[in-house]
């Protein structure tokens, strides 16, 4: 019996001591996947980031082409404006 219970002692010891390791271990893989997590939401904030620029750009361009669009028009009513006073005056001649 004393080899059965020195051999049941030894494989206890072994089981502890890999399970000290198995545990280390778990934990450290349940960490990195809490890492994986976090990296995988911050790559997705950045993505959603990246669009929200590009979505900002596009208005930003939409906005000038306006702004000239509305410049552009306003030159056209002053020289509309020069020629109907132009007008004016030919007919107020005669």
């Amino acid at each position: 019996m004393a080899i059965k219970d020195s051999v049941f002692n030894l494989v206890l010891k072994a089981k502890n001591l890999l399970s000290g390791e198995t545990e280390k271990a778990a934990d450290g893989l349940d960490q990195l996947s809490d890492s994986v997590q976090q990296y995988g939401d911050q790559v997705s904030n950045l993505k959603q980031a990246v669009k929200l620029e590009q979505q900002i750009a596009g208005l930003q361009q939409q906005s000038d082409e306006a702004a000239d669009a509305v410049s552009a028009m306003s030159e056209a009513y002053v020289k509309s404006q020069d020629k109907v006073k132009a007008a004016g005056a030919v007919v107020a001649s005669l």
